[in-house]
């Protein structure tokens, strides 16, 4: 009986995760430049307003001031290409942090979704694991005997389908775990591009998740600030103080001159 309960709250958990996760990833925006860039009068000095507060997860940063003249540009959506941004062919719209288009999820995966993507696969993985040996158990055990016998059927064609399921799901979920860990994107991977890659491993992770202080805090369902705002990016929120810090001196030396 306590077994029971307890392989029951299991299966509640990771159901609420996968649905959870699955669910902000669908929801949320994966990052545009059009939410961070608009167009304004002056073509020359300063073409567009920079406002990375419109950016989800980073509501309680202040706006950090942006040159423009080292932005690229795309032709196609005539806005400001910041690094790791790249053009969606099927959405037609540029992407911060762009990871790929996913089907599943109808939008892209980018700069504020993709910790709800990584997390959803990797609850999956795990549901259907737990599934999976929950299926051998019942089955395989006299206690359930008539069950065992209902369920020979459908469990003959169910649990190779859920096995088949776990194993797809295990294979990208540890692809995209290596990708996080390394501090790289699908497309930066295979541009072979490691320049965001940081010296630890925790660094890069932080880049997706925010900051965290363990394993079960960065797999548990959040909606916490991350440490980059999309466009410009640092490690930390501590790293980005320091910016703002630097900043704040440049200012108050030029008010004083």
């Amino acid at each position: 009986m306590l077994i029971g309960l307890i392989e029951g709250k299991q299966f509640d958990n990771l159901a609420f995760n996968v649905i959870f996760n699955y669910s902000l990833a669908i929801i949320i925006s994966p990052g545009l430049t059009s939410q961070i860039f608009t167009k304004t009068i002056d073509k020359k000095e300063n073409p567009f307003i920079y406002d990375p507060i419109k950016s989800q997860f980073n509501k309680t940063q202040q706006a950090i001031k942006l040159d423009q003249s080292t932005l690229k540009y795309c032709d196609k959506c005539c806005l400001p290409k910041p690094q790791r941004t790249h053009h969606c062919s099927i959405c037609n719209k540029c992407v911060l942090k762009m990871d790929h288009h996913c089907p599943w999820i109808g939008q892209c995966v980018g700069y504020q979704n993709h910790r709800f993507f990584i997390l959803f696969i990797t609850h999956l993985m795990i549901g259907t694991f737990f599934v999976s040996i929950l299926n051998l158990n019942i089955v395989m055990s006299n206690q359930f005997e008539e069950y065992r016998v209902l369920q020979s059927k459908a469990f003959s064609v169910i649990q190779p389908l859920n096995i088949s399921l776990c194993i797809m799901a295990s294979a990208f979920s540890g692809w995209t775990w290596y990708l996080a860990m390394n501090g790289m994107t699908t497309i930066e991977f295979c541009n072979k591009n490691h320049g965001f890659r940081k010296s630890k491993i925790i660094q890069n992770l932080q880049q997706i998740f925010g900051d965290f202080d363990n394993c079960i805090e960065m797999l548990s369902p959040s909606v916490r600030d991350l440490p980059s705002n999309g466009v410009i990016w640092y490690d930390t929120k501590m790293e980005y103080q320091k910016i703002l810090n630097e900043l704040q001196e440049v200012d108050e030396e030029d008010n004083i001159s």
